[in-house]
């Protein structure tokens, strides 16, 4: 377990660094496009497909990321009204369900992956089925993550939220 999450911090600091390229040029093409159309009256089209594809990396990438720090929005109503020994198997089902589902997407992504075979990006010319890769792409790592956190809950093994959550816990109890 100790090696699977040593190569998921690797691969998550590898992640983050192409999110932060990604954003940093989708965030230059847009000021271009901005200043192009404020200059020329003219903006260039290459910049918005730029944008829009970038965007899609950014979102995809960074729902695997947040996976795997637990940083993602939940509904904890039922941690509400459950003892808290009962929290660790409710955030198991929870991560169960986002792992099944995620490898139902990595398998339905050669037919998401088919569908630009055939079309290509408007200005750039980019094969869409290129663009599509990312949809499965981005499942199979929210997999991985996702099934990491699922044999953490199984097995009680801590993960890296786990210890900032007590962490926090703690500060919570020493203030009441």
């Amino acid at each position: 377990m100790k090696q699977y999450e040593k190569l998921l911090s690797g691969l998550y600091k590898i992640l983050k660094v192409l999110l932060t390229v990604t954003f940093m040029v989708m965030t230059a093409a847009l000021t271009i496009q901005i200043f192009a159309r404020y200059l020329f009256k003219k903006g260039w089209p290459w910049t918005d497909e730029v944008a829009r594809y970038g965007c899609f990396l950014c979102v995809y990438i960074g729902a695997s990321l947040a996976l795997f720090t637990n940083d993602h929005i939940h509904v904890n109503f039922l941690e509400g009204i459950t003892p808290k020994g009962v929290h660790r198997w409710l955030r198991f089902a929870r991560m169960l369900i986002v792992t099944v589902y995620s490898a139902f997407m990595v398998a339905y992504g050669p037919k998401v992956i088919a569908l630009g075979r055939t079309s290509v990006s408007p200005n750039m010319g980019i094969p869409m089925h290129l663009v599509y890769m990312i949809f499965p792409v981005s499942f199979a790592l929210v997999f991985l993550y996702a099934l990491f956190n699922t044999l953490c809950y199984l097995l009680g093994y801590p993960q890296p939220s786990d210890k900032e959550d007590a962490h926090s816990e703690g500060k919570e109890a020493e203030q009441k």
